[in-house]
């Protein structure tokens, strides 16, 4: 924590330590400030400390964070017993969806034996046996034979049934799967039995029911399978009657085929592979017939099991989507209870851990806070001069402190900016004053400023000396109408120099430096306002533009010989109070307008235009030579420049031209005839290249479309740059050797790009666009059907019809 609060005293010193140059000047002042803050900090610090109680404070933090985490367990407990009825919930949800899915099946087997019944009542054989009373002659022994292999068939595909047979109520023929016998009394018993009943009892049984399907259980099963005697417990009979005559309605009644399901398959479906046999369960037919039993419900007829009194079953009772069977189950309560405890001894030993985290969060979160709180209060008091003994609690205390640091940081911060101000003052006046000659002086003057001044004016206001003890209201209300004046778009400095001058050093932008008229009216209205004001002449001058911080002792000078001027010629009159050179008003000979020109008409060879523009300086220098003349160099250097910029480019690359040199003996028409000589020739070079190279420039313009078309940010202005010719001459070239336009050829392009994409690919619409640099796929859709008279889509529809 003490680290923090040396961040706190960072960013409390942080406008002393910005700016090296001011730090050197007042860092011996800030030491004496700090040490002072020390000494009055320490002498109450001590005292507040003693007063916190560090076992309070302790124990405050720690019976927050208890009190957080116990209402954090509470609701843990209220989520957990939720949580229990939920379980139960859906342990109950569960077996009863469990029970339902295996009905469902269950009733899907027995409707898929009634459809093979339904399969077996087509065939021949059965059609013929179920006609023949009495005992078969040897001739009709072959479909016996063929309603076996039949049955087979069966077997092969359905294997849910143990065993299948087959039995007729007009003779005594058997048919199963392994065995067939048209004396089924003398087979019954060796080969085949039902619990202890006879063959006659047996086939009354199965022939003495009227419904088409019923389940018929027992208590064991003995039967002849692939020569192996099997006996099954418990097995359930599901005797089905084929229809009759192709009539659903109608039951036939003279055959019965018999399905043997062993009722642990039954209860696998209803209860699960490892299902829960302590469930109690009983299974009813469409008739409310029991059909079987298991659990509980095997004593008696099952109905105690379901007695609505006994609290040891949680019970379900579903009947299947196909209303062919009905079943009862009771879930034991134990059971039920062992899943829900699986999930909630989880739950429990999670609550138990977190209870036990919490102490040790809480034991560790309240001592990591009171060492924090307790290090920052004793690192902020001692070092706060405030008188803080009436806090009401840590957060109190530390307000009090940092306000009352924060109101030492405002006092100090006032002091250092007015001491700010003073340097600034100091550093403009000694700059117009005795000029800014030496490039350190003047690196000096942007650092403190942070401005680079290229253009600017300076004006002079003189202060009576019988006004000397108004000069700084005076020099502040000219401040303020200056600002008004001038505007937030145009920044000024100023400064009184002494008590008897009021200098503004006013920038001005590029566009700015040939119209002074607006200036000029402005600081009018500003001389005019305070000589009303306070009904004294102010004596004021302003100088011509001025370039560069090395000029501005020149400028000030300046303005100081108009003002006297004012002086000795309008004593009595505000009127016109300053001359501002001519020079000022008038426009560069060579402006942005020239130097562009002067670019496009040379990459345009067009030599009678370039030559009339240097005719048109000439013309202009020679009308104002006198105030021209100091600008002459400037002019040569700004025309020699877009020259020098010319020969960089590659069209001149090669070329042997040579750059005129300045000389100050030479008149400014020879300078300016040497300039024009050089356009010229740069004019033919472009000429001839039109006429030499054109092979080469269309190469590489075709070869840069060809390599860039994809981009959607090609255009016409980035080409030309890349290549190194004007655009203008771009456009000219291009029509000249393809006989299109620039658009018109990129659009080409892109064209044909996206008809192999679309005849190629099964890119969408929008990708095509994308990698054919239409860049939208609005727009390659409009421009695709304007050039093919249909839709993309439709172009690679009929493609794919041709093919």
């Amino acid at each position: 924590m003490h680290r923090n609060y040396k961040n706190i005293k960072l960013k409390i010193m942080e406008p002393f330590t910005k700016g090296s140059f001011l730090l050197h000047h007042f860092r011996f002042y800030f030491t004496i400030v700090l040490l002072r803050m020390a000494e009055l900090q320490q002498s109450t610090g001590g005292m507040v400390c003693q007063k916190m109680k560090n076992k309070k404070l302790f124990l405050k933090y720690l019976g927050r964070y208890c009190g957080i985490f116990v209402i954090v367990l509470i609701s843990s407990l209220l989520l957990v017993m939720r949580a229990y009825q939920i379980t139960e919930r859906n342990v109950m949800e569960e077996n009863t969806w469990r029970l339902q899915s295996g009905l469902d099946k269950l009733e899907n087997q027995l409707t898929r034996m009634s459809s093979m019944t339904e399969t077996l009542r087509q065939v021949t054989s059965l059609n013929y046996l179920k006609s023949v009373e009495g005992e078969l002659k040897i001739s009709e022994y072959v479909y016996l034979n063929a309603l076996e292999e039949q049955l087979k068939n069966i077997s092969i595909l359905y294997d849910f049934a143990s065993m299948e047979f087959m039995m007729f109520q007009n003779n005594d023929c058997y048919i199963s799967n392994t065995q067939v016998t048209d004396a089924f009394q003398n087979y019954y018993g060796e080969f085949f039995q039902f619990e202890g009943i006879s063959a006659r009892d047996f086939k009354q049984i199965v022939f003495g029911q009227e419904q088409k399907m019923y389940l018929m259980p027992g208590e064991y099963l003995k039967y002849n399978k692939y020569g192996i005697m099997t006996e099954t417990e418990n097995p359930i009979l599901c005797v089905i009657r084929p229809s009759l005559g192709g009539q659903a309605s109608l039951v036939d009644e003279s055959v019965a085929v018999v399905f043997v399901i062993e009722q642990e398959k039954i209860l696998d479906l209803l209860l699960g592979n490892e299902g829960d046999r302590k469930a109690v369960l009983q299974l009813y037919d469409s008739g409310d017939n029991l059909v079987f039993g298991s659990g509980a419900a095997q004593d008696g007829d099952g109905q105690r099991a379901f007695s609505e009194g006994d609290k040891s079953y949680r019970y379900a009772v579903y009947e299947g989507s196909e209303k062919i069977l009905k079943v009862r189950a009771g879930f034991s309560s134990e059971t039920v209870q062992r899943y829900i405890l699986e999930l909630m001894g989880m739950l429990i030993l999670y609550v138990f851990l977190g209870l036990g985290a919490a102490v040790v969060l809480s034991l560790i979160l309240a001592g990591r806070e009171y060492r924090s709180m307790h290090g920052l209060i004793t690192d902020v008091v001692s070092k706060s001069d405030a008188e803080v003994t009436t806090a009401k609690n840590e957060y109190d205390l530390l307000s009090q402190s940092f306000s009352q640091m924060a109101q030492t940081r405002e006092e100090y911060r006032t002091k250092v900016t007015l001491l700010e101000n003073q340097m600034k003052n100091s550093i403009l006046e000694n700059a117009l004053l005795q000029g800014l000659y030496t490039e350190e002086s003047r690196q000096r003057f942007r650092q403190v400023f942070s401005v680079d001044i290229e253009y600017y004016c300076v004006a002079v206001m003189k202060i009576d000396a019988e006004c000397a003890g108004l000069s700084p209201e005076i020099s502040l209300e000219a401040r303020t109408r200056m600002d008004e004046l001038l505007g937030l778009e145009h920044p000024f400095m100023s400064v009184l120099s002494g008590s008897s001058q009021e200098i503004f050093l006013i920038p001005r932008s590029l566009n700015d430096v040939t119209n002074v008229n607006q200036l000029q009216e402005k600081f009018e209205k500003l001389i005019t306002g305070l000589s009303a004001e306070y009904g004294i002449t102010f004596p004021a001058g302003i100088s011509a533009i001025g370039k560069g911080l090395e000029n501005l002792h020149s400028c000030y000078v300046q303005a100081i010989q108009v003002l006297q001027a004012f002086e000795v010629e309008h004593t009595n009159t505000v009127g016109n109070y300053y001359l501002l050179k001519g020079e000022s008003r008038l426009p560069a000979l060579v402006d942005l307008e020239f130097m562009q020109k002067l670019t496009n008409l040379v990459l345009c060879a067009e030599e009678e235009a370039a030559g009339q523009l240097f005719d048109k300086i000439i013309k202009n220098f020679r009308r104002n030579a006198p105030l021209y003349e100091i600008h002459r160099e400037e002019a040569f250097y700004a025309v020699r420049n877009v020259e020098a910029g010319l020969l960089e480019q590659q069209i001149f690359s090669g070329c042997q031209l040579k750059l005129p040199e300045y000389r100050a003996d030479i008149k400014f028409e020879v300078l300016m005839e040497s300039l024009r000589e050089l356009a010229l020739k740069l004019c033919e070079v472009v000429r001839n290249n039109k006429k030499s190279k054109n092979v080469e420039l269309k190469e590489s313009i075709i070869g840069y479309l060809e390599s860039n078309f994809c981009d959607p940010g090609l255009t016409a202005a980035r080409l030309s740059q890349d290549i190194g010719i004007s655009e203008k001459y771009l456009y000219q070239f291009i029509k000249e050797q393809t006989g299109t336009t620039f658009a018109a050829y990129l659009e080409q392009l892109r064209m044909g790009r996206a008809e192999e994409l679309l005849l190629t690919t099964g890119l969408s619409n929008t990708a095509v666009a994308e990698k054919s640099g239409f860049g939208s796929a609005n727009t390659f859709y409009r421009v695709f059907s304007k050039n093919k008279g249909i839709s993309p889509g439709k172009f690679r529809e009929n493609f794919k019809k041709d093919e």
